[in-house]
C-alpha cells in the first residue's frame, strides 16, 4: 500500500506533480519545485495493494510546463 518514489530532473521544474490515472492515491507531497542534482523523494499511498511495477507503468509527472 506504501510506495517511496524517487523523481530528478536536469533543468528547473516548476510545481511538479505527480498522478496514477486508475488508481486512488494519497501523495505526502502533492506539488513541489524541483532543482538540478537535488532529487525529491515522495510516499504515495494507495488504496488497494499495488505493486511497485504498476506504479511504475502508471505513474505520470507534470509540471507548470505542460499547462501551457
Amino acid at each position: 500500500k506504501n510506495h517511496k518514489v524517487t523523481i530528478t530532473a536536469d533543468k528547473p521544474a516548476l510545481w511538479v506533480w505527480t498522478d496514477i490515472i486508475g488508481i486512488n492515491t494519497r501523495y505526502s507531497d502533492r506539488f513541489f519545485h524541483m532543482l538540478p542534482g537535488k532529487p525529491v523523494t515522495i510516499s504515495i499511498t494507495t488504496e488497494n495493494k499495488i505493486d511497485a511495477a504498476h506504479i511504475a507503468g502508471c505513474l505520470k509527472i507534470h509540471s507548470l510546463v505542460d499547462t501551457f
